[in-house]
C-alpha cells in the first residue's frame, strides 16, 4: 500500500445488531476493530534511517436509531465513539451525535436536515458520516477537530419527470481559524457548501 515500505499485515472484525420492536422502530449497535501495519522510519545498529513497519489500531462503537412516525415524519439518530492507537503514542479518541430529520410535508416536496456534533483529539480519531444529497452524489463526510455541522436538503418535483434539488450546508469549527489548505483554504472558523440540481427527464 501506498507508504508502506514493504508487505504488511493486518485484519478487521465487525459486529453488527440490530432489533425491530416495532414496525416503525429500528435500533442497531456495530462495533468494529482494525489492525494494521504502517510505514514508520527506524534507525539500524549503524544510526541509518530506514523504512519499518508498526502497528496501528482503530475501533468504532456506533449505536443508531430510527423512528418512523408516519408517513411524513421520519427521525434518525446516532451516537459513535472512536479511539485510534498507534505504538509508542498517546491514545486519541473521538466521539458524534446527531439528529436527523425527514419530513414529506407534500407528494411533490421532501425536506431532509441534519444536526451534528463532533469532537475528536486529532485527524487520526477522524470519523465519517453519510449525508442525503442530490440524486446521483455520494456524500461521506469526514469529520474532525470540534464543532458543528448542519445541512437542509430540499428535494421538489412539481410535475413528473422534474426534480430539483438544492442543499445547503454549513460546518463550524470550535478549535481553528482557518478551514482546509492551499488554494481551498478558507479564512475563518466556518465552512458552507450550496448544491443545486436540475433533472428533467423526457
Amino acid at each position: 500500500r501506498f507508504t508502506v515500505p514493504r508487505s504488511a499485515t493486518g485484519y478487521e472484525a465487525l459486529l453488527y445488531v440490530e432489533h425491530r420492536p416495532a414496525r416503525w422502530l429500528t435500533v442497531y449497535a456495530q462495533g468494529r476493530h482494525e489492525t494494521r501495519e504502517i510505514g514508520t522510519d527506524v534507525s539500524d545498529p549503524n544510526g541509518s534511517v530506514v523504512g519499518g513497519l508498526t502497528s496501528e489500531t482503530r475501533q468504532t462503537l456506533r449505536l443508531h436509531g430510527s423512528y418512523v412516525a408516519n408517513r411524513a415524519l421520519r427521525l434518525r439518530a446516532r451516537a459513535e465513539l472512536a479511539r485510534y492507537q498507534e505504538a509508542g503514542f498517546d491514545d486519541s479518541y473521538g466521539s458524534l451525535v446527531f439528529q436527523d430529520v425527514r419530513w414529506q410535508t407534500a407528494r411533490w416536496l421532501r425536506l431532509d436536515g441534519r444536526l451534528t456534533f463532533f469532537r475528536t483529539d486529532g485527524f487520526d480519531a477522524r470519523l465519517y458520516q453519510f449525508e442525503s444529497d442530490a440524486t446521483g452524489v455520494l456524500s461521506n463526510v469526514l469529520l474532525s477537530g470540534r464543532g458543528t455541522r448542519a445541512y437542509l436538503l430540499a428535494t421538489v418535483e412539481p410535475a413528473e419527470g422534474v426534480r430539483f434539488q438544492a442543499k445547503l450546508a454549513q460546518t463550524r469549527f470550535e478549535d481553528r481559524f482557518t478551514v482546509g489548505s492551499g488554494l481551498d483554504e478558507v479564512e475563518g472558523s466556518q465552512v458552507r457548501d450550496l448544491t443545486l440540481q436540475l433533472q428533467v427527464r423526457f
